[in-house]
């Protein structure tokens, strides 16, 4: 099985088009999936793309804590 640099859930963009998404499955091949606009998925090898965002780092920015700097007083308030 081919090894890639790209896991699901990571955003990624194409190097030779207009056009960005998120890896919806990577292939036995090394190839993967992205969806882009209306989740329509596309094929593409790892060197058509470059990663914008790892799938740990767009959990992180969609927390509503991600911006607090207080932590302990509004935990439950957001």
């Amino acid at each position: 099985m081919a090894e890639t640099q790209f896991q699901e859930g990571d955003y990624v963009r194409f190097l030779n088009e207009k056009q960005e998404g998120t890896v919806a499955k990577v292939l036995g091949n090394g190839n993967v999936i992205v969806d882009i606009e209306n989740d329509f998925p596309i094929e593409a090898t790892p060197k058509e793309l470059v990663k914008v965002q790892t799938n740990s780092e767009q959990k992180a920015s969609l927390s509503p804590y991600s911006n607090c700097r207080c932590a302990h007083t509004c935990m439950g308030k957001l």
